[in-house]
């Protein structure tokens, strides 16, 4: 085995290991009002833009998430617990439509931060937004703070 082989295979028994928390993030369901500031292509011309849109996640309490961007896909995803500060974690996701045969969708990664016993939350990563048709791509910085821990209701993605 290689060095880089042996690096990655202790890296992955570390995060095994840390995969099962003490304490878990408290839900993350809830609207973000989200700030999103993306740098992108659109029919071949480079560009910018900001803007503010809402996140609504649900936090299905097994670890799952279904995510709504406003104006994009809906979509799945997960959140993960910071081990040594339960009160952080990391959630990432994907846009149902995104896959091998359509690059239509995003995917998109936080950190995250439940104050606990509070509504108060907020996320902070990366959005990557893709659309081979349109042909579109961008990506993402986003801030989002949480108005509201009231779940939405939405659905999950329809698997055919």
């Amino acid at each position: 085995m290689t060095r880089r082989g042996g690096s990655l295979v202790g890296l992955a028994m570390v995060l095994a290991l840390a995969a099962a928390p003490a304490g878990a993030i408290e839900s993350v369901s809830g609207t973000y009002e989200a700030k999103v500031s993306c740098k992108g292509i659109a029919g071949g011309v480079k560009g910018k833009q900001k803007m503010e849109v809402d996140l609504q996640v649900v936090d299905n309490g097994d670890g799952t998430l279904l995510l709504d961007w406003e104006g994009l896909q809906n979509g799945l995803g997960y959140v993960l617990t910071e081990t040594a500060k339960p009160e952080n974690g990391v959630v990432s996701g994907i846009a149902c439509t995104l896959s091998p045969a359509g690059l239509d969708g995003w995917a998109f990664r936080a950190d995250a931060k439940i104050k606990a016993g509070s509504d108060e939350g907020s996320m902070k990563g990366t959005l990557l937004i893709l659309d081979d048709v349109e042909q579109e791509s961008a990506t993402c910085k986003v801030t989002a703070k949480r108005v509201s821990a009231v779940a939405p209701k939405l659905s999950g993605c329809v698997l055919l």
